[in-house]
């Protein structure tokens, strides 16, 4: 053997051994976007405890980005108005995700010397992310910090299934040909796109634009002042709920839950 030949299979070695390893189609359990939950100041601690975002604005000022990290080993960080984009990498447990602006010149594979990294611990159990900050600064404002991601939401969904879960019963799936009407809105798309929405309603050949906004552990689809839709988001069988009750007596129906399923090619 050469020594070139040497060098270029060592090469591709190292290189192959930098990539994440999983098995075939076997899923990453952190892929997905994510978004800035809450802050922990002391969260080494017993006594930690989540700061106030109005008192602490600064450290709350990334919610609004969110972070994607896909299963193929890719990662963007999109913001508002703008986006960056690159790679990530797990090494004993913790993910560093590494990125660069996106620009003409690089929308192809970017180029990361000089990147923004920033490092993740997933909690499997809790299924969220983790971001851990430390100055032993006296004079430092904070000193011990754990940012905390969530899930969000995105892509393409449409209700699928209803259910019936009247009280003291088990929630029953309801039949398509026997609830019709609740079944109408099958065909509607809503498209969660960073922190907009788009509804296409298939029956009347109408869209309209709404927002994507976090509302406690739940998000509202909103549009305009007087419509919005609040959804519960499964995020470990990615599935989206909206429940629905009416304490009206002559109902047909008094406790439903409307099940979305994300639409894949």
């Amino acid at each position: 053997m050469t020594r070139k030949l040497f060098y270029c299979l060592l090469v591709v070695f190292m290189l192959t051994a930098s990539l994440p390893v999983f098995a075939e189609n076997e899923a990453v359990p952190f892929s997905g976007d994510w978004v800035l939950d809450k802050v922990y100041e002391n969260a080494s601690s017993s006594e930690k405890y989540v700061l106030d975002p109005e008192n602490a604005a600064s450290l709350y000022g990334e919610e609004k980005n969110i972070y994607s990290l896909l299963s193929d080993g890719s990662a963007s960080m999109l913001m508002e108005e703008e986006s960056m984009k690159g790679s990530w990498k797990e090494t004993d447990g913790v993910i560093t995700m590494a990125v660069t602006w996106v620009s003409k010149e690089n929308e192809g594979e970017p180029d990361l010397s000089g990147a923004l990294e920033m490092d993740f611990v997933y909690d499997a159990e809790k299924n969220d992310l983790h971001r851990y900050w430390k100055d032993d600064d006296a004079d430092s404002t904070y000193h011990d910090l754990n940012f905390v991601y969530t899930r969000i939401p995105q892509g393409s969904w449409h209700m699928t299934k209803v259910y019936s879960r009247e009280s003291g019963t088990d929630a029953v799936l309801l039949d398509p040909e026997s609830a019709q009407s609740l079944y109408a809105e099958s065909v509607n798309v809503y498209e969660l796109s960073n922190w907009s929405v788009t509804e296409t309603i298939t029956s009347e050949d109408y869209s309209q634009q709404g927002v994507l906004v976090k509302s406690g552990n739940n998000w509202l689809l909103k549009f305009g002042e007087d419509y919005e839709m609040e959804m519960v988001y499964n995020a470990e069988e990615n599935l989206l709920h909206r429940y629905w009750k009416s304490e009206e007596p002559q109902d047909t129906y008094h406790d439903l839950d409307f099940v979305y399923e994300q639409i894949t090619d």
